[in-house]
């Protein structure tokens, strides 16, 4: 997030927002999901989900989010990603080795045994795929949730649908961590969401309509404590940039003058001092000529790139996107004269394809890049019983594992449960320490935790100041729960009993 965003940005949440349409970008999601699970997906990982047969942990991930915008009242469309733009190409590249680099500082971090390192190195190294994506449709189908997969770039597909009137599949607000949307001319754009449906807001009017007032200039009122630096000094930060007297083509100029996915910015012009020129000349052409004629920046400004930048700028606006309502692909706006009879090629928007393919690509049955369709491999089958469903006892144990005539594992643990004393277990006595396990890489422990908290801070502990003589307990007949230690213990759910337990336990009262 830009830091000259943020002066605009409205704290708010996400019930504050019930009965919207929204818009999501999924692979934002994914990539957040991925993080949690960047040593498994890492060459070499172990991906324990395909072997359980469960849903990955980036899935999961994505799927909670879904519901916590449903739960809220807000009707979420998921957006993927398509193919790449041929403008995107030198990105992309740079990309991909990047996340080499990434991941072979995480190969050789682990072979040194320093697993964190390894971990940092991997995050930054993961790369969502298409296949990845594809296992996310199926989850979100299985679950209700709409969904698109845009022909191109994900973030073109979701300015179309927040540009789109809702009788037509329009959104009303959209979600993302990418700030290209606000370039894309998004009216109501949501970053930042958290797990409490705590999100920001930035409104394209407020915008527009100038900073808060108590953020133009410093004073007195807005100053705390800790900026004091020396003796009289205060440390206050610059004003934010102010658009109020700007539109959207001027805004869009400065986004793509200061560096996108299409462009790189000039070297040594960062977006303040992009601003602090275009707010002086007003004009690009202008602005151009100035920098060409400065001596200091006029050796930064690469051949043609003047060209380079307006074929980015049109991208912004006319990218080719799909049709969800017609079942075709268009442009975000309709071109104008000016653009079709200056450019033969059009490419650059986005090549142009059947519309029948199109639809495929949108529903999620054919893979955007490859135009083929998804092979995934089914799961492994699981092992029949041999022994016809008869149980015996008696059997000997060989390699420790039972034999096929000893019954299945829920009839041994039936009987079990028939022939086993349930000795209870004293509060005080100590347990023993549990196996090592993997950490948790999905949301739902940390639901839990949050429930465990919410439990804790609406519970009375009005047992706190009892003393406890623990030289007057009987250890083998204490039947007291054990008491929480912790805030962020997770709760053990009832043991289930059946009748055979209840008849032959020994805590059952006689009558």
């Amino acid at each position: 997030m830009p830091a000259v965003l943020e002066p605009y940005l409205r704290p708010t949440h996400v019930e504050e927002h019930r009965g919207a349409r929204a818009a999501v970008d999924a692979y934002s999601w994914l990539h957040k999901g991925a993080f949690s699970c960047a040593m498994n997906l890492a060459p070499g990982g172990d991906r324990w989900w395909t072997r359980a047969r469960q849903e990955a942990p980036y899935v999961k991930y994505c799927v909670h989010r879904a519901n916590l915008l449903r739960f809220n009242g807000i009707e979420p469309v998921i957006v993927f990603d398509g193919d790449r733009l041929p403008a995107k190409r030198e990105e992309e590249a740079q990309r991909r080795e990047r996340r080499r680099e990434a991941m072979k500082r995480g190969t050789d971090a682990r072979e040194l045994g320093d697993e964190r390192a390894a971990l940092n190195a991997f995050a930054g190294g993961v790369d969502v795929t298409p296949e990845m994506a594809k296992e996310l449709m199926e989850a979100l189908k299985r679950e209700k949730f709409e969904y698109v997969c845009a022909p191109y770039e994900a973030d073109a597909q979701i300015a179309s649908l927040a540009k789109t009137p809702r009788e037509r599949g329009g959104v009303d607000l959209v979600f993302t961590e990418d700030t290209d949307l606000v370039a894309y001319g998004c009216p109501r754009v949501m970053f930042k969401l958290e797990k409490s449906g705590d999100v920001k807001e930035l409104n394209l009017e407020t915008l527009f309509a100038g900073p808060p007032e108590k953020t133009l200039a410093p004073t007195d009122e807005n100053v705390t404590e800790d900026a004091v630096v020396g003796v009289g000094k205060k440390k206050t930060g610059p004003p934010p940039l102010n658009f109020a007297e700007w539109d959207y083509e001027l805004f869009l100029s400065l986004c793509v003058l200061s560096g996108c996915d299409f462009l790189d910015n000039i070297r040594g012009l960062g977006i303040k001092k992009m601003y602090n020129i275009l707010n002086k000349h007003r004009d690009v052409d202008a602005a151009f000529k100035a920098l060409r004629s400065d001596a200091k920046t006029k050796d930064n400004i690469p051949d043609g790139y003047e060209e380079k930048w307006r074929q980015a700028r049109l991208i912004f606006k006319h990218a080719l996107v799909y049709d969800a309502f017609d079942k075709a692909l268009r442009h975000l706006t309709p071109l104008g004269e000016d653009v079709a009879s200056k450019y033969d090629d059009l490419s650059f928007l986005g090549p142009v394809f059947d519309d029948v393919e199109a639809k495929r690509i949108a529903e999620g049955e054919l893979n955007p890049i490859s135009r083929q369709k998804f092979i995934q491999s089914p799961p492994a089958a699981g092992k029949k019983s041999t022994d016809g469903g008869k149980l015996r006892f008696g059997a000997k144990r060989k390699q420790g594992r039972a034999p096929a005539d000893a019954g299945t594992n829920a009839q041994r643990s039936l009987m079990m449960n028939f022939f086993t004393k349930l000795v209870p277990t004293s509060p005080l006595r100590k347990k023993p320490a549990p196996e090592p396990a993997a950490p948790s890489l999905d949301d739902e422990d940390d639901d839990d935790i949050l429930l465990a908290v919410e439990a804790t801070t609406t519970t009375t502990t009005t047992d706190a100041a009892v003393p406890r003589e623990t030289d007057t307990i009987d250890l083998a007949c204490d039947t007291t729960p054990p008491r929480t230690t912790s805030a962020f213990a997770r709760a053990s759910p009832p043991k289930k009993t059946n009748f055979l337990t209840n008849l032959f336990s020994p805590s059952r009262k006689s009558r």
